[in-house]
């Protein structure tokens, strides 16, 4: 597989943010220029986030004033990690007055495993702890990833299992569950983590579709409270 060509650039001005894993992801494009850096900060994600975003701005030179969108990275994810990033893309939006635009973050690994790798049916999969993954299925049409089905949350072995041909595993749950995963691979890449570049290009075109929130629904994709929920039976009636 060979890394594929950069598409043409929508200009438009967009900041985005990523912390589901332990890397901390910051994008910015200014008309048709893109700057991104990523970097795996763990912990020091709240630390860092803000400055990573103030030396980007200053690379690029664009103030935050002249945004048009936040890209956000809702998860799922590290609880913790998208509580950070929940945090600054609705205080930047509300500051700003500015639409959230909210992005997979599982989808968004995805288009850098096609951008880096031609990958074109990628199993995006982060480790959830407590012996299960978080994961979903991409393919890549119209030169950008789309997600097939859903998220989803289930133990490794379920990974993948009622997929049909070879896949492109990418994300850190590939190494954390070696061997006990259930998808067949064509090739994988256990350590790449999102990149701006890839959350502008997706952003850029779900803002062009107009597929925003306001600040107030900037909300975080935990899905393990989901299947919680949905596992769990309904509320006994109080009333007739």
């Amino acid at each position: 597989m060979r890394p594929r060509s950069v598409p043409e650039v929508v200009a438009v001005n967009l900041l985005a943010i990523d912390t589901a894993t332990e890397a901390c992801m910051i994008g910015l494009q200014a008309g048709e220029r893109r700057f991104a850096h990523t970097e795996r900060a763990g912990r020091a994600q709240t630390e860092r986030i803000l400055p990573m975003i103030d030396a980007l701005s200053e690379t690029a030179g664009i103030a935050l004033r002249e945004l048009d969108a936040i890209v956000m990275g809702r998860g799922p994810g590290a609880f913790t990690g998208l509580r950070v990033t929940a945090g600054v893309v609705q205080g930047l939006a509300f500051a700003l007055d500015l639409p959230v635009v909210p992005l997979s973050s599982l989808r968004i690994l995805a288009q850098t495993a096609a951008r880096r790798h031609g990958a074109e049916r990628v199993i995006a999969a982060f480790d959830a702890r407590m012996d299960e993954v978080y994961w979903c299925a991409c393919e890549y049409r119209d030169g950008i990833m789309v997600t097939v089905g859903e998220e989803r949350l289930t133990p490794p072995e379920q990974v993948g299992q009622d997929l049909d041909g070879a896949w492109f595993g990418v994300g850190p749950a590939w190494a954390a569950y070696a061997g006990r995963m259930g998808a067949r691979l064509s090739m994988a890449d256990e350590g790449l983590m999102p990149q701006g570049e890839d959350a502008l290009e997706l952003g850029a075109r779900a803002l062009a579709a107009g597929e925003v929130v306001p600040p107030e629904r900037a909300i975080p994709v935990y899905l393990r409270n989901q299947v919680a929920w949905k596992k769990s039976p309904p509320p006994a009636s109080f009333g007739p």
